[in-house]
This record gives structure tokens, C-alpha cells and sequence, in this order.
């Protein structure tokens, strides 16, 4: 089911970009403008779940995933996913952290997570129900997470094109 919360506080972060940009608020301070736009917006903060989940779309979905298998994670912290139904990898080649983001990523992108207060909740398994995955992390460590895997995937693409 869609949490229309998370679209909401990501259409509220978008919103206060255009906020900024408005030429009649050039001469605001940012705390005159948060205060104002805050008010107008149920008091939702401007970095948010929704936010998150802006990014975590552009980082993990956008990129197909064979782009995603040549990006080095191995050096990336996992330790924080609290892995509660692990399923069985389907290639033995497939590094422990690699089959995390992949099950992660098809979580993502069926939508199968769910936010609750200060942690997400994610679930993954194959057409038939016998696979299932399921791990939670609190909201930060996530941000740390993708923050993390960014960098890395940055890096790899400029290092790739010479750029």
C-alpha cells in the first residue's frame, strides 16, 4: 500500500527549494523563510523521510542494476541492517553485501518497506513466497547507508570516464 505521508514530505522538500528561489524571499533569512514555510506546511521538516526515499529511488532504481553490481561495496557498513529473514542467494558468487543491496533495492522497488517512527522496514521474496528477506535499519543509519554507496558509485563513474 502507498504511504502517501512519504510523498507528501517529499513534495513539501521540493517545494521549499522553489521557496528559496523565489526572487521576493531573496533578502530573507533562512530562518524567516523556514519559519513561514513551515507554518504553510504542517510543520514538516525539510529534510524528511520523504527526502530519503527521493534519494534512495535516484540511487538505487534510476541506475540499472548491472550498473549497480560494478559499484565496489565491500568497504561499506552493513553491520547496522538487522537482518530478521535472510532467503537464500541465488548466485553463490554474490557477495553477502551485494545480495543485501540487491534485495534491498528489489524492496525499494516493489515497494515493499515501511516506515515506523525512527526505522524502515524492509521485505523481499520471490513470486512463489519461498525466498523471503526481511531487515530493518534505523532512518540514519540509512541515510549513512546511501551516503556511503553514493560516494562510491560517484567515484567508480569518475574514475571510469576519466573525468
Amino acid at each position: 500500500m502507498t504511504d502517501w505521508n512519504l510523498i507528501i514530505q517529499g513534495n513539501i522538500s521540493l517545494l521549499w527549494i522553489q521557496e528559496c528561489l523565489k526572487k521576493e524571499n531573496s533578502n530573507k533569512t533562512i530562518n524567516e523563510l523556514l519559519k513561514g514555510f513551515k507554518l504553510r506546511n504542517e510543520n514538516c521538516d525539510i529534510l524528511n523521510s520523504g527526502t530519503l526515499f527521493m534519494a534512495t529511488y535516484l540511487l538505487f532504481l534510476y541506475p540499472k542494476e548491472s550498473e549497480l553490481t560494478n559499484v565496489n561495496i565491500e568497504d561499506i557498513n552493513i553491520a547496522q541492517f538487522q537482518i530478521t529473514a535472510l532467503g537464500e542467494k541465488a548466485n553463490n558468487e554474490e557477495t553477502d553485501k551485494a545480495y543485501l543491496l540487491r534485495r534491498i533495492r528489489n524492496s525499494i522497488a516493489h515497494g515493499n518497506f515501511k516506515i515506523e517512527q525512527s526505522s524502515i522496514e524492509f521485505k523481499d521474496n520471490n513470486k512463489s513466497n519461498t525466498n523471503l528477506f526481511e531487515s530493518k535499519i534505523s532512518i540514519g543509519d540509512f541515510g549513512n547507508f546511501i551516503n556511503d554507496f553514493m560516494f562510491k558509485a560517484k567515484n567508480k563513474y569518475f574514475k571510469q570516464n576519466n573525468v
